[in-house]
């Protein structure tokens, strides 16, 4: 089981132009965090909009209902949006992390059974938990 699990992952070090075998799997999820690269674009975007803004209400007192109420919507839709991927890259980055240690834990352990008692809920222990339910059906039989 282990075999299929560390042959995938060779594959994408393949992909990803790696060709060396490090001694941790665990390593490929070890990157600069999601999480901190969307807080640099984040902060990136606010600088922008504290640009564009003082740009907008220095000359704009004149300016009709209209235009504001749409300036307000897009602003909704765009905090809206914001908040969202937030709450999306936290997800990602908290099972990255996730990941990260339960391939350390997976590698320990060496067994798959062990690890799906010991290892918290997350996306890799559900595919972790597939791949076993799968390696663990009888196989049909042609007649």
């Amino acid at each position: 089981m282990l075999e299929i699990i560390f042959t995938g992952l060779t594959k994408i070090m393949q992909k990803t132009n790696r060709t060396d075998s490090p001694e941790s799997f665990a390593s490929l999820f070890e990157k600069p965090s999601g999480l901190a690269t969307w807080k640099a674009w984040f902060a990136a975007l606010l600088v922008v909009f504290f640009f564009f803004t003082i740009a907008w209400f220095i000359p704009s007192f004149g300016e009709n209902l209209v235009t504001v109420g749409l300036y307000i919507l897009l602003f909704t839709v765009g905090v809206g949006c914001i908040g969202k991927s937030y709450s999306d890259v936290k997800f990602i980055d908290r099972g990255t992390r996730l990941a990260s240690e339960q391939v350390r834990i997976l590698e320990e352990v060496d067994d798959s059974k062990t690890f799906l008692d010991c290892a918290q809920v997350s996306v890799f222990r559900s595919h972790i938990e597939n791949l076993y339910t799968i390696s663990s059906a009888p196989l049909p039989v042609d007649p």
